[in-house]
Order: structure tokens, then C-alpha cells, then sequence
């Protein structure tokens, strides 16, 4: 029986270092926020490139996930299961959960966790920030009044067409609190902040 791929690829006689310049020119978008899909399948290859590259791609790009105001996001759904059970929130240093209404002209809501800002940019998210480096995220208890000091009471639920889009939002906080609460994500270093925003009239 011959021997497994990652043993007799010439890939893998590359000096790490130039392994790695690989990753970066294949799953690192500069610039710009990547949408937090399936796994790419480079990294579905082998355990080998699974452990080099993963850091690389999760730790080096920011992220976004939309949260579809017609679909109650939750732990249970197979897209954020897959994700948190592949790690890939382990590495991740920026995301953004964006809470859409049903209008895209109409608010909406973007949910940030990003690495601890510099002391020069703390300032711009004070006002904006969920928690404070007290907030006993692995808590679920304490989570849950964290967001609801903010407006985010995921436990508030409303059939009336005015609400719903609030509604949305609160959902959007819920996956935001499975991702956190549940130790996908290391908070110890992190800042989370809400940032509501309405577009602008069209010209």
C-alpha cells in the first residue's frame, strides 16, 4: 500500500516558512471582510495542512456573518454547528455578526468582536462596547444581562410587524451569545461593541 499523500508530496519538503507564504496567498483576502462560510477545502486536505494553514486563515482575515431576519439562527442550525465544532473560532480575531431588517435600506445592526483596541482607539468604541474586561463571558447568565444593558434582551420575543425587526436583532445577539457563552471564542482579549447603523437616503 503506498504511502499517504502529506508523506510523499514534495509540498511538504518546502521550508515551512514558504509553506506558509502559500497559505497566505490562497486564503488571505486583504482588505477586505470574508463571509464565515464551510471550511475551504484546502483545509480539508490533510491533518498536516489542516494544522499549519488554519491559524493563517482564521487568524489573519476579518470575518462577517449576516443574520437573515427570516430565519431564527441557533446553536441547532448545521452551518454554526460545523463551524464551532471545526475550530475555527479558536483563531479568529475579527468578525462581525450583521443583524439585517427585512429592507435593506431600513437599520440595521453589526455585532463586533475584535482583538483588544490600542489605548488611542479605545476611546471611539467606549460608547459602543458590550461588557467591560469584568464580564464573566463563559457565564450565560451574565452574558445575557451584558446584552440586555445594551438593548439586546434576546429573551424578548414579539409578533407585531413593528417589532419584528428589533426581534431580528435579538436573534442575531442569541447566535453571537451560543458563539461566546459556550467557549467557542476566547473573550479574554476581547472587546465586543454594538455599532447600529441607518443608511443613508439614496440620491
Amino acid at each position: 500500500m503506498s504511502s499517504p499523500y502529506y508523506e510523499t508530496s514534495a509540498f511538504f519538503d518546502l521550508p515551512l516558512a514558504i509553506r506558509n507564504k502559500i497559505y497566505r496567498l490562497v486564503l488571505v483576502k486583504r482588505g477586505r471582510p470574508i463571509r464565515l462560510r464551510r471550511v475551504p477545502s484546502l483545509l480539508q486536505v490533510n491533518r498536516q495542512i489542516r494544522e499549519e494553514a488554519f491559524p493563517i486563515r482564521y487568524g489573519e482575515n476579518k470575518f462577517y456573518i449576516i443574520q437573515d431576519p427570516d430565519v431564527d439562527i441557533a446553536l441547532g442550525d448545521p452551518m454554526l454547528r460545523m463551524l464551532a465544532e471545526s475550530g475555527c473560532f479558536a483563531h479568529i480575531s475579527s468578525f462581525t455578526l450583521r443583524c439585517m431588517s427585512h429592507w435593506s435600506r431600513k437599520p440595521h445592526l453589526d455585532l463586533i468582536l475584535l482583538d483588544k483596541p490600542s489605548p488611542s482607539q479605545q476611546e471611539q468604541y467606549l460608547n459602543l462596547r458590550i461588557g467591560s474586561d469584568n464580564t464573566d463571558w463563559s457565564d450565560i447568565a451574565v452574558t445575557v444581562v451584558a446584552l440586555a444593558e445594551r438593548g439586546m434582551d434576546i429573551m424578548y420575543r414579539s409578533e407585531e410587524p413593528w417589532k419584528q425587526r428589533v426581534s431580528a436583532f435579538r436573534r442575531g445577539a442569541g447566535v453571537l451569545l451560543s458563539i461566546i457563552a459556550l467557549g467557542y471564542v476566547d473573550m479574554s482579549n476581547k472587546w465586543l461593541v454594538m455599532d447600529f447603523r441607518t443608511p443613508g437616503k439614496r440620491n
